[in-house]
């Protein structure tokens, strides 16, 4: 199953993500699991400090996944999980997985 598409060369990210992603039985029964489709959601995640440090910039990463159309699985990171609650920003219209 490949997740992501590569936008240039040499994408080492890209690679090792499509490398380890679960071949599709494992795929369906994980989406299954978490109640999306395969191939119909986007996993998501942020824990750079600059991205959930402050407010207005870790809204507006939530936002614009709450955005996309599909269903947003979002496990959050240990800092995002503090940053969110910390700012007091529940991550509107994007479903947060068990850390």
């Amino acid at each position: 199953m490949t997740l992501l598409r590569r936008h240039g060369p040499d994408h080492t990210i890209v690679e090792a993500t499509n490398e380890m992603a679960p071949r599709d039985m494992a795929a369906h029964t994980i989406a299954a699991h978490l109640g999306a489709d395969p191939g119909e959601q986007v996993l998501a995640t942020v824990r750079r400090p600059e991205n959930t440090d402050g407010p207005q910039r870790l809204q507006a990463i939530l936002d614009e996944l709450g955005k996309l159309g599909l269903p947003v699985l979002f496990p959050p990171h240990p800092r995002t999980r503090l940053a969110t609650a910390r700012h007091g920003l529940p991550p509107a219209r994007v479903r947060r997985l068990a850390a």
